[in-house]
């Protein structure tokens, strides 16, 4: 698989996991992982199958669980995830930031959105504003011709009416 076909078959999920066990040094545990991604543990599950499949994790499990629980599963990058990381595919992951940051980062995008619909909506009635102040001020261009008009025809009968005296 090459990085083209390798870049479409990861989802954004799928490429925040790979980041994820990158960031805690190639290996990782399913507790980690969703702390520093925020996915669910249905989406973890689903990413772990996924990137086994695609060669890119390989994983195992710990000796040994928390209290009474089922040891976690620990997820290995292998030699293509690396090539893969290498190559920028992670490229639009900030790992810098933490989960609940992004999602501020993402609501915070998102009230931009509504504002900027907000003030599209206001500038489009200012300009339906403008133009039927447009079409208002050419018809008093019009009414003020028409008078104009209509002066000049008043001011002629006048003088024809003196000049008929």
């Amino acid at each position: 698989m090459n990085r083209i076909e390798l870049e479409n078959s990861l989802d954004r999920d799928s490429r925040r996991f790979l980041a994820a066990i990158d960031y805690y040094g190639g290996e990782a545990n399913t507790s980690e992982i969703r702390t520093r991604t925020g996915l669910t543990a249905s989406k973890v599950h689903t990413r772990y199958n996924k990137l086994e499949e695609l060669g890119l994790i390989d994983v195992t499990y710990a000796d040994s669980g928390y209290g009474d629980r089922r040891p976690p599963k620990i997820a290995h990058l292998t030699g293509k995830a690396r090539m893969a990381i290498e190559w920028g595919i992670l490229h639009d992951i900030d790992t810098s930031r933490t989960p609940e940051e992004i999602r501020d980062l993402e609501t915070e995008v998102r009230v931009a959105h509504e504002q900027n619909a907000e003030l599209c909506q206001r500038l489009n009635a200012l300009e339906e504003l403008i133009r039927q102040t447009r079409d208002r001020v050419v018809a008093l261009e019009n009414d003020v011709d028409d008078v104009y008009d209509w002066s000049e025809t008043v001011e002629d009968s006048i003088r024809t009416l003196w000049a008929e005296r």
